[in-house]
């Protein structure tokens, strides 16, 4: 449940991951003021320094980087990450940098790993994600509760 996760059929993977790791090349960070770079920074250097080790640990686990992976200061250049599996970091933790790792898959089953309970909420926590979701939970993060009283007979106000 993560939008820095692709998973994709071994019959599809290679063709998919030629096309889109040419246009992540094409997905440079820097000032934007000084020129049209489609990144901005990370919220500080450390960040850049923190998600380099992710990258770091995946690589040296197996995985074939692509595209991206350096920085200077806090930018970074959208990066891609091939063949992630379960050893690496970055197939469990979110980097919350420009990075999208390739989880390769046999077949659809192999792909659908969530155990889902509808009933339960889940989502994200402090300013992550999108509040929670699931069950009773979601009515009260996406709605706003209001009073409102209907008047059928005008008032008696002692004035």
């Amino acid at each position: 449940m993560s939008t820095e996760r692709i998973v994709v059929l071994d019959s599809v993977a290679d063709a998919f991951v030629a096309r889109f790791r040419e246009k992540v090349r094409t997905l440079g960070a820097g000032d934007p003021v000084l020129g049209h770079m489609p990144l901005g920074a990370l919220v500080t250097a450390e960040s850049a320094r923190r998600v380099r080790l992710l990258i770091d640990d995946a690589i040296a686990k197996g995985a074939v980087l692509l595209a991206g992976g350096d920085s200077h200061d806090a930018f970074m250049d959208a990066t891609v990450l091939d063949h992630v599996t379960r050893p690496m970091r970055l197939y469990r933790e979110e980097s919350f940098g420009p990075v999208a790792v390739i989880i390769r898959v046999a077949d659809a089953e192999e792909a659908i790993t969530v155990a889902d309970e509808p009933q339960m909420p889940f989502g994200g926590v402090k300013a992550s994600g999108y509040g929670k979701f699931g069950g009773t939970a979601a009515l009260d993060e996406f709605t706003e509760l209001r009073w409102i009283t209907l008047s059928t007979a005008p008032g008696d106000y002692p004035i």
